[in-house]
């Protein structure tokens, strides 16, 4: 994994580590961010690290098995656990600690930043959302849906396409950032700045499509009511969505999305001619 160089600069957040009681750093962390470019008042977040010792690991990891997560909140507190990990941090104070296991605190940081991130994100008025994204002749177009639902399919299947002299951008296979901001009430979207497995994009664009993944035989678009569409948009916002103290600005931001940007289902099978039904 390269190492966790980013920039939360675009919504005024500087992240500190301390490594103070954790001796071991692995060489793939980069304890610093790329150099701040915009004039926002940049409010801190500290991260302290210490020690796990093996058999204090909340969930001992099983060959085989995905990395398991599990985020609970208490009052102003999130408390973050995974294999080799446990971690706290203070939503009001911006306070932190993560204890990890010295051969799992890359994974465990990098997971546990997208939770904080999470958070930073929605005081601004954007989302996390699981789902495939590209960009085509300067706007954005939304594949999401859970795990198995054909994103990755989707991304492999639309690299390279290209007509007109236009070219296909790839955002992500995976998790897209989607925030409020642009002109005339546009959401724009774009590559979160914790996606390690592609090259950093600062770059953002307007949303014009958003579209749940449906495996079929055949290429159609189906339209979504407004009370069906903003459910399954919840249903694939990450972390901030499983927190009951956030379900009522998130239905806002999302209710906003859905006004601003079409929604309905894409019902796709493996081969190219779905990219034509959407732009």
């Amino acid at each position: 994994m390269p190492g966790l160089e980013f920039s939360l600069d675009e919504l005024g957040v500087e992240i500190i580590f301390d490594p103070a009681g954790f001796r071991e750093i692995p060489p793939d962390i980069s304890f610093s961010s790329r150099p701040a470019t915009s004039r926002k008042a940049r409010e801190k977040a500290v991260l302290r690290f210490s020690r796990l010792s093996p058999d204090q690991d909340p969930f001992p990891l099983i060959p085989g098995q995905d990395l398991p997560i599990k985020v609970e909140r208490e009052g102003n507190r999130l408390i973050f656990r995974s294999s080799g990990s446990r971690a706290e941090y203070d939503l009001k104070t911006r306070q932190g600690e993560i204890r990890a296991v010295p051969d799992r605190l890359s994974g465990s940081l990098e997971n546990f930043l997208r939770v904080i991130y999470s958070y930073f994100l929605l005081e601004r008025g954007g989302v996390l959302l699981h789902a495939f994204g590209f960009a085509w002749k300067g706007s954005a177009h939304i594949l999401f849906g859970p795990s198995g639902s054909g994103k990755s399919t989707a991304a492999g299947l639309s690299s390279g396409i290209s007509a007109g002299g236009n070219q296909v951008t790839i955002l992500s296979d995976d998790v897209l950032q989607v925030i409020a901001g642009g002109r005339n009430g546009d959401f724009l979207v774009s590559r979160p700045p914790l996606e390690t497995r592609l090259p950093s994009c600062d770059q953002r664009w307007p949303a014009k499509s958003a579209f749940l993944l449906v495996k079929n035989h055949r290429h159609l678009i189906v339209p979504s009511e407004p009370a069906v569409s903003l459910s399954r948009l919840l249903a694939n916002v990450l972390y901030v969505s499983e927190d009951p103290e956030t379900i009522p600005e998130l239905l806002g931001l999302l209710e906003k999305f859905a006004r601003a940007c079409p929604v309905g289902e894409l019902h796709f099978r493996p081969d190219p001619g779905f990219f034509k039904l959407i732009i």
